[in-house]
């Protein structure tokens, strides 16, 4: 849109913690740009942004219901499953359909509205799919200049991540560019980006460029919060893979690495 940026929205929901993740490592890179740039990152899940009512079943609930910590156990989780593949319909979200639904949203998230509306952000950035179904429809129906762009942190783009109109659309990979351009989001609108990382990451790989397996793993050690057993380290030629995840699929990810032929040394942080 041209001009510059001088405030920025980011957005997210703490419905588990890769959406929440994806924003602080947004705001991070901005900052690293351009440290005088203004930037607020929002929970939508947390007070006061949120009504109480809407954390406890969008969020509280929610994550108890996909853990089995409900009366329902596992069935929990294959009730959401389902009734998540049954809403998979991009249509209402080009159309700005299910009007009544985004209305019980809205009035339970006023004071971000308020935010919105407050701050003049120049630029809105999303990492869940909450906030942008109602900035669209402010820019649909009540002539909302903002501009905003939503960071698509699932693989998959489910047909919630469809808000128009959008900028931008930034997805994991080049699948999910397919999915949007064949549901009608015109090429120009979508990159293929990744999904973010804190910067740190980077700044690691450049430290470790020009070093050998040997000094890696030495440097790793010197790094590490709790000390870890130097003898871990010695085959230099045997892979480490670093297990970051949360959710109910830790556990069959940790297996599915154990079960590997190729001798490996696992290091799970939790």
């Amino acid at each position: 849109h041209g001009g510059t940026v001088r405030k920025v929205l980011v957005c997210h929901a703490s419905v588990g913690s890769g959406h929440s993740r994806a924003a602080e490592a947004i705001a991070a890179a901005i900052h690293r740009l351009d440290s005088s740039v203004e930037i607020r990152v929002v929970d939508l899940m947390e007070p006061p942004y949120a009504d109480r009512t809407l954390i406890y079943f969008y969020k509280d609930w929610y994550l108890r219901l996909v853990g089995g910590d409900t009366f329902c156990g596992d069935l929990g989780g294959l009730c959401v499953g389902f009734f998540f593949d049954r809403a998979n319909s991009v249509h209402n979200s080009f159309t700005g359909g299910n009007a009544l639904q985004r209305r019980i949203t809205q009035s339970f998230l006023l004071n971000f509205l308020q935010l919105v509306c407050d701050m003049q952000p120049d630029v809105v950035v999303h990492t869940h799919f909450l906030a942008p179904e109602l900035l669209a429809s402010l820019r649909r129906r009540h002539g909302l200049k903002i501009p905003h762009v939503t960071v698509v942190t699932d693989m998959d783009v489910h047909a919630w991540w469809y808000q128009q109109p959008t900028d931008h659309y930034f997805v994991p990979r080049d699948m999910a560019m397919h999915q949007l351009h064949a549901d009608g989001v015109p090429e120009g609108d979508v990159t293929v980006s990744g999904i973010p990382i804190m910067p740190q990451f980077q700044d690691t790989l450049r430290a470790i460029q020009k070093l050998d397996g040997r000094a890696r793993r030495q440097r790793l050690l010197s790094q590490m919060d709790v000390a870890l057993d130097p003898g871990l380290f010695r085959d230099d030629q045997r892979p480490l893979i670093v297990q970051m995840s949360t959710g109910r699929s830790v556990v069959e990810i940790f297996q599915q690495l154990l079960r590997l032929e190729t001798p490996i040394t696992l290091l799970v942080v939790c």
